[in-house]
């Protein structure tokens, strides 16, 4: 007979795997992150899943019959959803949203959980549960440093998560040198992943700050806060909280546009553009992890300001 666990076992039961995993962790394998710490463990207490997030945030602009051949057949895609958000946005053209990111100073189930960071292709406003109004992301793969709790996290959620390595290691973007830089403020990120030989999956962006809003806020607000997953039964409900210290002089947002560059045989997932447009920011986010995904029917974004 299948054992079922019940709702009130779920805390202890993530709790354990969440403490055997992080004891698989070399530590000090990573130098120290520049990120900002978690603001608002405090607020929340050590059991709750909450951390900073700091990340590059771009679009990358599709045709959507790509888009829609690489999101499974069975859900729809709410494209008057992203293009209320996207003025002027072309009915033939799909925002695929590239993000590197580090999950910094993580608390949850009263332990300290190691830092990860994640290069990430999401497909947002999908229909998963096909009501003509609930948003989720579509997030197939993720590319992580070689972090036990963060890779064996996702893969519950149906993501694909080769371990890589980072540059740089321990934060989603660094500043380009100067000598080197071909603008003032110049960002960076790069991964390759590990053990797959001179063919091995890599990318990298390379980001300027604009000076202009190219990506309305409202949008970053909102797919951020748009639960994903992998395989459509199990979602990760990470809400973004905007209004701490986090996205506050002088760590506020910064518009940023530039490049972007994938070669993966995975999916046959290939881009090169110099045209994707987006944010660096940092928040604070709390998560409610492993969530069967039609539990968060009528979600369509949002985001505490």
């Amino acid at each position: 007979m299948v054992r079922i666990f019940s709702k009130s076992a779920i805390p202890a039961i993530l709790g354990a795997y969440v403490q055997l995993a992080s004891s698989l962790v070399i530590p000090g394998i990573y130098p120290p992150s520049q990120s900002q710490p978690n603001p608002i463990v405090e607020i929340y207490g050590p059991l709750p899943v909450t951390a900073t997030i700091n990340s590059t945030f771009a679009i990358v602009p599709i045709p959507l019959s790509e888009a829609r051949a690489r999101i499974p057949a069975q859900y729809g895609i709410l494209t008057a959803a992203y293009q209320e958000l996207l003025p002027g946005w072309p009915s033939d053209m799909y925002p695929l949203v590239v993000t590197s990111a580090l999950e910094h100073d993580i608390h949850g189930f009263g332990i300290i959980i190691p830092d990860f960071t994640t290069f990430r292709l999401s497909f947002p406003f999908v229909d998963l549960l096909n009501d003509g109004y609930s948003n989720f992301v579509y997030a197939p793969v993720n590319w992580m440093n070689a972090n036990v709790v963060g890779i064996l996290g996702l893969t519950v959620y149906g993501l694909f998560t080769p371990a890589s390595t980072m540059d740089p290691p321990s934060d989603p973007y660094a500043f380009v040198p100067a000598a080197q830089a071909s603008a003032p403020g110049q960002v960076y990120f790069n991964f390759t992943e590990i053990g797959g030989g001179p063919n091995s999956p890599t990318g990298y962006v390379k980001y300027t700050p604009s000076g202009t809003v190219d990506v309305p806020w409202d949008f970053v607000r909102n797919v951020t806060n748009q639960p994903f997953t992998g395989n459509g039964i199990i979602c990760d409900n990470q809400i973004r909280i905007f209004n701490t210290r986090l996205t506050q002089p002088p760590f506020s947002p910064i518009p940023v546009s530039g490049s972007v560059f994938l070669d993966s045989a995975l999916y046959s997932l290939k881009i090169n553009t110099n045209t994707a447009k987006g944010w660096l920011f940092a928040a604070a986010f709390l998560e409610n992890n492993f969530i069967p995904c039609p539990l968060l029917k009528g979600y369509n974004g949002a985001g505490n300001s």
